[in-house]
C-alpha cells in the first residue's frame, strides 16, 4: 500500500495527478481485499491514500469521482474529516450532484462534520460553509414571499400508516400546520399548570404569565386569554375541575408515600381527564378519538395506572380509560417552550386537522415551532416526499437507543431513512466512536454514569445547584475524552447538561463555548433549521451580549 501511495506521490510532484489517482485507488483496493496477504494493511495508510486521491480529484475538478471516493473512504474510516469536506465542497461547486431530497443543507452538514472531526479544516471549509448559508438564506427569502400552501399537503396511507405528503415543492420555514386548537391538553406537573393554555395549547411565556387567567377553584389550569377561558370554562367546571383537584391530592400522596407508579402518571392522568372532558362535552372530533392507535394491551402492562385514573373518573369504564391512556401515549405531541423544555402535551383530532398525521423521522424535514405555534418545514420538501417531525429530542443518540426510546414511548419500531441506513451511515458510527487504546466497552461503561449524573442535575431546581455539580461533570467529561471522541453521543449528553449549569452559574464564557460545540454537533446530524439549533444560537448570542 505504501509503495503504491509513494508512486502516486511522485506523479503528483511531476504535475500529473491524473496518473496518481489510479495508484491511490489500487492502494485502497488492497486494503479492502480480504484475500491479499503479506501486505502491511493499516487504516492510517488507507486514509493517506484516500486523502491523496481526494486532493487530486479536487484539483482535476472531477467532482463525481471525488464524491464516490469520499463515500467509499467514509465506510472504512467513519471519522475521516477530509472525506466529508471534499464531499460537501463538491456538492457546493456542482448542484447537479445532489441526490433526492438533498440541497445546500446537505453540503453544510457534511462540511460541519469535517470541521468537527478535524478542526484544522475550518479555514479551508469556511468559504463553502458561507456559500451554503447564503443559499439557505435565499431559500428563506423565497419562502417568505411564497403564496398559500392550501393545496400543498395531503394525508396518504403508506408503509407506516397514514402520513402527510407534499403535493408540490414546499420551501423551508413554511408553516404547514397549526399546533393551536388541539382536542385536549395536559400540563406537566412541574409547571403547576402554568406552562400552557389548557384551551388552545399555546405556551404561556414568562413575560405573559402574570396576565394569564387561572381557574380560581382548582388553580390547576390556566388560560392565555378571556376568549380561551370563555370557550373552555363550562366543560372544565363540569368535567375537569373536581377530578383535577383529586389528582393533585393523589399525586402528593404518591410522592409522600413513595408509591410505585409510572413516572408519567401525573401528566397522563391529567390528559385523561381533559380528553374525557372533550368527549363528554361533544367537542369537535370526539367521534374520532377512539379510532386512533392505542396499543391498549401493551400500554396497560407497561403503565399500570387504570385503577388510579378510575378513582378520578368513576363514571368511566376501565376499558375506556385503558384505551384513552393508550391513545395519549401513542398520539400526544409534546408542547415545548422556546428553550426546548417540555411544558405539556396536546392531542389532535378532528375533521381537516392534519397535525396528528405527522409521522416521526430521526432526520425530520419539519419541526414544531413554539414561537409561531405551528409545524414548519426546516428545509425544502420536495413533491411526493412525506413531511415528518421528531417525536424525541435526542436525535444525536445512535440508532439502537433512538429505536428503543421510541418503542418504549410510542410503541413502534422506527423505520425512517436514517435508521434504515444506520449500518452504512458513517456518522452513525462516528457518534459511538472510541479512541484508539480506549478502555474495553468504553461506551457501555460511561453510559450509566452519564445518565445518572445528568439526571441528577436536571431533576433539581436552579436554586439547588452549585459549582460542585459543574466540577463533577467537567471531571467526568475530561475522563471520557480520553476514551471517547468529542462527537460521541455521551459527550454531547454531558455537554448539554454543562451548558445548562454554566447558564445557571452565569459563567458566560464557558456557556458560549459549550453552546457552540453543541450547535456544531447538531449541524452534523440533522440538516435544516431545527428549533433546537435556534435555541443554541440564542443562548450563544446571550452569552456574547454579556
Amino acid at each position: 500500500m505504501e509503495e503504491l501511495r509513494l508512486q502516486g506521490n511522485a506523479f503528483v510532484a511531476s504535475g500529473e495527478p491524473h496518473k496518481a489517482v489510479p495508484l491511490y485507488i489500487q492502494a485502497m483496493d488492497l486494503y479492502d481485499d480480504v484475500t491479499a496477504s503479506g501486505i502491511n494493511k493499516t487504516l492510517d495508510e488507507y486514509t493517506k491514500s484516500a486523502g491523496n486521491a481526494l486532493t487530486c480529484l479536487l484539483k482535476m475538478q472531477d467532482r463525481a469521482a471525488c464524491i464516490k471516493v469520499a463515500k467509499r473512504a467514509l465506510q472504512v474510516n467513519s471519522i475521516f474529516g477530509k472525506a466529508n469536506a471534499a464531499w460537501g465542497r463538491c456538492l457546493m461547486e456542482d448542484a447537479s450532484l445532489y441526490g433526492a431530497g438533498e440541497g445546500p443543507h446537505t453540503a453544510f452538514m457534511l462540511l460541519c462534520r469535517a470541521v468537527y472531526e478535524l478542526p484544522a479544516l475550518e479555514e479551508s471549509s469556511r468559504p463553502f460553509l458561507a456559500a451554503a448559508i447564503g443559499q439557505m438564506l435565499e431559500d428563506k427569502r423565497r419562502a417568505t414571499a411564497s403564496g398559500s400552501l392550501e393545496d400543498a399537503l395531503a394525508v396518504r396511507k403508506g408503509s407506516c400508516g397514514f402520513g402527510v405528503v407534499a403535493q408540490m415543492d414546499i420551501p423551508p420555514f413554511a408553516e404547514v400546520s397549526s399546533t393551536l386548537g388541539p382536542f385536549s391538553v395536559s400540563a406537566y406537573e412541574e409547571t403547576e399548570g402554568r406552562g400552557c393554555c389548557v384551551s388552545c395549547g399555546c405556551v404561556l411565556h414568562e413575560a405573559t404569565r402574570p396576565s394569564v387567567l387561572p381557574c380560581p377553584t382548582c388553580n390547576m389550569v390556566f388560560y392565555c386569554s378571556p376568549s380561551c377561558l370563555e370557550s373552555h370554562a363550562s366543560a372544565h367546571a363540569q368535567y375537569e375541575c373536581t377530578p383535577l383537584m383529586k389528582l393533585k391530592v393523589m399525586a402528593a400522596n404518591v410522592g409522600a408515600q413513595h408509591l410505585d407508579v409510572p413516572e408519567e402518571f401525573f401528566e397522563t392522568a391529567f390528559h385523561c381527564i381533559t380528553t374525557f372532558s372533550g368527549i363528554r362535552a361533544g367537542k369537535e372530533g370526539h367521534e374520532q378519538i377512539f379510532t386512533l392507535e392505542a396499543h391498549t394491551d401493551e400500554v396497560a402492562q407497561r403503565f399500570p395506572m387504570v385503577p388510579l385514573v378510575r378513582d378520578l373518573l368513576p363514571n368511566e369504564t376501565c376499558d375506556a380509560i385503558a384505551k384513552v391512556v393508550g391513545i395519549i401515549r401513542c398520539n400526544a405531541l409534546e408542547i415545548c417552550d422556546a428553550t426546548g423544555l417540555g411544558v405539556g402535551q396536546s392531542l389532535f383530532v378532528g375533521k381537516g386537522n392534519i397535525t396528528s398525521f405527522f409521522n416521526h423521522s430521526c432526520a425530520p424535514n419539519c419541526a414544531i415551532d413554539a414561537d409561531r405555534n405551528c409545524i414548519c418545514t426546516v428545509r425544502r420538501v420536495y413533491k411526493g416526499e412525506e413531511l415528518t417531525i421528531a417525536y424525541m429530542p435526542q436525535l444525536y443518540w445512535p440508532a439502537k437507543l433512538r429505536q428503543d426510546a421510541l418503542a418504549e414511548r410510542y410503541f413502534f419500531s422506527c423505520r425512517c431513512e436514517r435508521c434504515e441506513g444506520s449500518a452504512t451511515d458513517p456518522f452513525e458510527k462516528a457518534i459511538v466512536a472510541v479512541q484508539t487504546g480506549s478502555r474495553q466497552d468504553a461506551t457501555k461503561h460511561y453510559h450509566a454514569q452519564v445518565q445518572t449524573a445528568c439526571s441528577a442535575v436536571r431533576c433539581r431546581g436552579p436554586d439547588d445547584l452549585s459549582p460542585r455539580e459543574v466540577e463533577r461533570l467537567e471531571a467526568l467529561l475530561s475522563e471520557m475524552l480520553v476514551h471517547l471522541f468529542p462527537f460521541h453521543y455521551l459527550c454531547h449528553d454531558v455537554r448539554n447538561t454543562l451548558t445548562f449549569l454554566y447558564s445557571v452559574m452565569n459563567d458566560t464564557k464557558k456557556c458560549l463555548a459549550s453552546c457552540l460545540q453543541e450547535l456544531l454537533l447538531w449541524e452534523c446530524i440533522v440538516p435544516g433549521a431545527l428549533p433546537v439549533k435556534q435555541m443554541k444560537i440564542r443562548n450563544a448570542l446571550c452569552c456574547l451580549s454579556d
